[in-house]
């Protein structure tokens, strides 16, 4: 029983073995065929890969278009794209130069007292003809409905028979001049000439209360600035030239301070001969600029140096039109003393009588 099982066993793996030797023999003759479409194919692939941009005319004139399309579509989107990055990132900068976030990275310098500067006595004495208009917190103006008489417009009007020469008296809540001056170092060889422009316009206001001068000597280093706030000529002597060009800083800290200011007309005068350190201080002095003109304060810009695309380019971003680019610190005395006759005049033209 055991052998008849034994035998029935092998028959059975005999056979199995013989079945399975037959159906890999088919395989074989079949897999010969597949294997030359899989050969043929795969030439093919090769052939392919080796010249893939070998077109017919008309598809490789399809594939240039293409090409093109897609390369003007991808530069429009990069520019966007880049447009839109750079929107992003003045936004921040700007917000991050409001005053709390500033204020911290700005000192006010203590100065020493020295010996006053000489002036230019022929300016001075131009300057305080014009400002005496402007007196005792009234202000005077030559019409023909006041009760006083103007000496030197009387004696016109006797000599040409023309003009008026009555003073009309009227309420006047005083001037202000802020000069926000740069201190960095490539001013060292006109600090002279700054400092003897400063005592000139000191000079020219010396018995007028009710006009005031303020000066701002600016300079930094290592992202802080520094200010030097002069309100007498014994400190003017102290103004020097070093460091570097906070523009945005320093602009903000004289924003800050006008805009405490109370007088009826506020005039602002940037001086500087160099570009900022950073260059999105411009965008953050346009819009400390743009600011304060809303709120009725003149602001003008005096850029000291070659009249260049680029310098006009960057002063006409922070101040559009007002401004003016001076070949030397000569023009620049000249420049300040007319700008400002003609905002007093100006103002005197626009007051809102009472």
């Amino acid at each position: 029983m055991t052998t008849s099982l034994q035998k029935t066993l092998e028959d059975v793996v005999n056979e199995k073995i013989e079945e399975e030797g037959e159906d890999k023999s088919k395989e074989k003759d079949g897999g010969t065929k597949e294997e030359k479409v899989a050969e043929a194919k795969k030439s093919k692939l090769l052939s392919d890969f080796k010249n893939p941009f070998e077109l017919d005319d008309k598809s490789k004139s399809s594939f240039e278009d293409t090409r093109e399309r897609l390369k003007k579509s991808g530069k429009k989107e990069i520019s966007s794209i880049e447009k839109e990055l750079e929107k992003i990132s003045k936004k921040k900068v700007i917000q991050k130069a409001n005053w709390n976030n500033i204020q911290s990275h700005i000192t006010v310098n203590d100065h020493k007292h020295t010996d006053l500067i000489e002036f230019n006595k022929t300016t001075s004495r131009k300057l305080k003809s014009t400002f005496k208009k402007i007196q005792g917190g009234r202000m005077s103006e030559v019409d023909s409905t006041g009760e006083d008489i103007d000496v030197e417009a009387y004696i016109d009007f006797k000599i040409n028979k023309i003009g008026k020469f009555l003073i009309n008296t009227k309420k006047f809540s005083g001037f202000d001049i802020i000069l926000a001056i740069d201190e960095s170092s490539s001013m060292g060889d006109h600090m002279d000439t700054v400092k003897r422009m400063c005592a000139t316009l000191y000079d020219s206001i010396s018995d007028l209360p009710h006009v005031r001068l303020t000066i701002m000597g600016w300079n930094g280093t290592a992202g802080h600035c520094y200010i030097k706030k002069i309100t007498k000529p014994t400190q003017i002597g102290s103004l020097e030239a070093f460091g570097e060009t906070p523009l945005a800083m320093a602009i903000g800290y004289a924003k800050h301070e006008i805009e405490k200011m109370t007088s009826q007309r506020r005039l602002f005068f940037l001086i500087t001969d160099g570009h900022p350190n950073e260059h999105g201080d411009i965008a953050i002095a346009r819009k400390a600029i743009k600011q304060m003109h809303h709120k009725g304060i003149s602001c003008n810009g005096i850029y000291v140096g070659d009249n260049t695309a680029e310098n006009t380019s960057q002063m006409k971003e922070i101040f559009l039109d007002n401004f003016v680019i001076c070949e030397n610190f000569d023009y620049v005395d000249t420049y300040l003393m007319d700008k400002i006759s003609k905002q007093i005049i100006r103002s005197i033209k626009k007051v809102n009588f009472n």
